[in-house]
């Protein structure tokens, strides 16, 4: 592949080249050369756009200009091409495009490989990490974050599943920003737990130090969270809830705590399974809503399970990895 080219037409798809690029661009066009360039570039573009590559933060932290700038990132590109000649290119561009997302679909985790760094933990397994800026990451069990090998000039991005907590360099000309399906959660330094299961029904984030800014991907309110403050929404009809906890219970799962509040049993169950890596079956759906408070300090999961099903009212019987709740 030649490196030089790659760049040239990637300069082309974001408008750019100067004159004398684009009269390169045009003869390459001409000449049918250099396939594998261009299809490189529009998996790129393809890439970028699935996962928010396009936006653009601003160096403060003012709440109306940063998250605008974020909110107005879900708008479609227009691309504007200078030649009669491109309309042909344009619609190259576009099927293009349309196969560079199949691919994805069909491969995402193979065609990010050459250009996003990715961290994936089992069931019971943690990792820490250390981002290029300095800044570190405690990943949760069953967890992915991922990452560009190095940061942009400008921001700071990472894209997490599961759960995680950020000790955040303070960098006030690149916000750090963490992407989840449901939230934005953009700081500049500060310290915060972020947790984003996909089988759960709610996404939250949670403050120890600093100030966290976060917003929906669906709606356009903005929320500013001061240490202590835990925000969730669910996913089901992206309703907003703010309460506020120690700073020790959110980083509670990091010393091996396992805390539940007013919590519904099919919310705790997929908690058990990730912390113990097992599966649990219930059979009565009725145990489903059942809430439950409690809190757990690395006990053996036949403890946990006794505690849970006297207060629930359940039974249960366990066989390997399996568990039976009746």
């Amino acid at each position: 592949m030649n490196t030089e080219i790659k760049i040239l037409l990637s300069k082309y798809t974001h408008n750019r080249c100067t004159a004398e690029e684009l009269a390169q661009v045009k003869a390459i066009l001409q000449s049918g050369l250099y396939q594998e360039e261009w299809l490189a570039v529009m998996e790129e573009e393809a890439a970028d756009d699935v996962i928010g590559g396009s936006e653009v933060p601003v160096p403060g932290f003012d709440t109306a200009k940063v998250f605008a700038r974020i909110n107005e990132s879900t708008a479609p590109i227009v691309r504007h091409y200078p030649y009669k000649w491109a309309i042909g290119i344009a619609a190259t561009l576009l099927i293009s495009l349309a196969a560079g997302y199949l691919l994805l679909n069909n491969n995402y985790a193979s065609k990010q490989q050459d250009y996003i760094a990715r961290q994936v933990t089992r069931a019971g397994e943690r990792k820490i990490i250390t981002l290029t800026d300095g800044s570190t990451v405690i990943l949760n069990n069953r967890s992915e974050l991922r990452y560009a090998s190095h940061f942009a000039a400008n921001k700071r991005e990472v894209y997490l599943k599961g759960e995680a907590f950020f000790n955040v360099k303070h960098d006030t000309k690149r916000p750090f920003i963490v992407h989840t399906n449901q939230l934005k959660v953009q700081v500049l330094g500060t310290s915060f737990n972020v947790r984003s299961y996909q089988n759960d029904h709610h996404t939250s984030v949670g403050v120890v130090t600093g100030k966290v800014g976060v917003n929906g991907n669906k709606t356009k309110r903005t929320y500013m969270l001061l240490p202590g403050n835990v925000l969730s929404c669910d996913k089901r009809d992206t309703a907003f809830q703010q309460l506020n906890l120690s700073t020790d219970e959110i980083l509670g799962w990091q010393k091996g705590l396992m805390a539940f509040h007013q919590e519904a049993l099919e919310e705790i169950v997929p908690e058990l399974e990730r912390w113990y890596d097992i599966s649990v079956n219930i059979n009565r759906k009725v145990l489903l809503k059942k809430r439950i408070t409690a809190s757990f300090s690395r006990k053996p999961l036949k403890e946990v399970l006794e505690i849970l099903s006297k207060t629930a009212g359940f039974t249960y019987t366990i066989h390997k990895n399996q568990v039976q709740i009746n």
